[in-house]
């Protein structure tokens, strides 16, 4: 068989392929190396390739006997984004303050992958911290979107999807805290999952908004991100936010009969004709399928940016207090005057977004704007999950734009309020999947632990939606 094939293999397939022996890891392995050699220096989608590591892998499951190959992932070459640890592969988070820092153990994300078999190839680039949108990176390199070399990839897993989008592995592990696995996967014209909070541990995952921040799944099938999910999901005693998993989690319905939900707010935000009329392609889908869709009024949608960003400083500031280059992170000051030596050290260890970010949260964390500005966003939020939990009385799931038209330009600024699709779902922490639909995507969110509902709407449209 051409390796090739594997651009356009499901990973489940190849899986098998390589358990039965078909096709041998170290080859599968070596052939996915070589594409990251042959065209990373330009693409900047990894921090840190593990090709030495990768291959010893490859080695011991090529020496398992046949019988004895069981992983759900046996030998499938995979990507990991750079703020999940990895025993023994250096991890940054896109951070200089993390430049040398090569943990001991795995995030539990990374621990199950292993144990079904994955290969990890390396781990790729990202908005420093997860926090950016376009995978701008100043120490790593900016991540180009293998579609079109002069836009960005999205961000911040915008090296995670760079990576599935240009061959360089099968299927990538992301995190998003407010639309950073789905917008990237968007603009490379990928699917990206953010499962239901709770429903993936977050355990080594290193923090930026801990009561957002979810693992996530960017693959060329939707039927990819299912199996991928179906092996990092399921509670997990080290984390205190994991969840016990429901019966009908990865359960597939079918659309007939379904209610879905078209907030009109989206539609009447600033977005492309291509992106307004691949919302439409995917109503009459669900239509043909029997789904009944209806176009409501979503409100609260206004408070979505200001909310997320207010509550996300704040967790920032507190989980990147502790990043001062003496006890944890890179010391890169000389000076023996503690409060110089913080100064120095947060000056070369954060870019200026990060430590803007740090500040703003700080700010309003500080005790005379607690209650005026922390203290609201909280109650603002629990607002924006009462109108979902509304919305998903009358509808099973809710059809929405993900970005709003083509992938930013490598030089464009951030624009927050972009972020205007993707934050709602993080807030009130439901699954929600980008779409490819013709150049650009939409998204499914589900209710509360629905993630199966949400990934069989995107499998029924990959299978002959877009042709209808």
């Amino acid at each position: 068989m051409e390796m090739q094939m594997l651009l356009s293999m499901r990973v489940e397939h190849a899986a098998d392929l390589m358990k039965k022996g078909e096709l041998s890891v170290r080859e599968v392995t070596s052939y996915f190396l070589e594409r990251i050699r042959e065209t990373d220096g330009k693409m900047h989608a990894f921090i840190t390739v593990d090709a030495d590591g990768a291959m010893a892998r490859a080695a011991a499951l090529d020496a398992c006997p046949v019988s004895e190959r069981k992983g759900r992932l046996f030998g499938v070459p995979v990507s990991v984004k750079d703020n999940i640890l990895t025993a023994g592969i250096r991890t940054t988070a896109g951070s200089a303050f993390l430049k040398d820092f090569v943990p001991q153990v795995n995030a539990e994300v990374t621990a199950r992958l292993l144990r079904e078999g994955a290969v990890i190839l390396g781990k790729t680039n990202l908005d420093e911290f997860g926090m950016g949108s376009a995978t701008q990176n100043e120490i790593y390199g900016y991540t180009v979107n293998p579609r079109d070399p002069k836009r960005s990839p999205g961000g911040s897993s915008g090296g995670a999807a760079a990576a599935v989008g240009a061959g360089l592995c099968m299927v990538s592990i992301g995190t998003d805290t407010g639309g950073s696995v789905r917008q990237p996967a968007a603009c490379c014209g990928l699917y990206g999952l953010k499962p239901s909070y709770g429903a993936v541990s977050r355990y080594g995952l290193i923090a930026y908004a801990s009561s957002m921040d979810q693992a996530g799944i960017i693959g060329r099938y939707p039927e990819d991100l299912q199996l991928v999910l179906s092996v990092i999901s399921g509670k997990d005693e080290k984390d205190a936010t994991s969840l016990p998993l429901p019966e009908e989690y990865l359960k597939e319905s079918p659309l007939s009969g379904c209610k879905v939900g078209v907030p009109e707010e989206f539609l009447k935000e600033n977005i492309s004709s291509e992106v307004r009329d691949a919302v439409i392609v995917f109503e009459d889908f669900l239509r043909s399928e029997g789904a009944e869709v209806t176009h409501f009024s979503f409100t609260d949608i206004s408070l979505f940016v200001p909310v997320y960003y207010m509550l996300a400083c704040c967790e920032a500031s507190s989980n990147l207090g502790r990043y001062d280059g003496i006890r944890y992170g890179t010391n890169c000051s000389t000076s023996e005057e503690l409060r110089k030596m913080y100064q120095e050290n947060r000056t070369a260890g954060f870019s200026d977004e990060v430590r803007k970010r740090i500040l703003m949260g700080t700010y309003m964390l500080s005790e005379e704007n607690y209650t005026d500005l922390y203290l609201k966003a909280m109650k603002a939020r629990k607002l924006i999950r009462r109108a979902y939990a509304q919305a998903f009385k009358r509808f099973d799931l809710l059809l929405s734009p993900c970005i709003r038209g083509k992938a930013p330009y490598l030089t464009d600024p951030v624009i927050y309020d972009d972020d205007i699709f993707t934050v709602g779902a993080n807030l009130a922490g439901l699954p929600d999947c980008a779409v490819p639909v013709g150049g650009t995507s939409v998204q499914l969110t589900g209710n509360r632990m629905m993630d199966g509902l949400v990934l069989s709407a995107a499998s029924g449209f990959s299978k002959g939606g877009a042709e209808k």
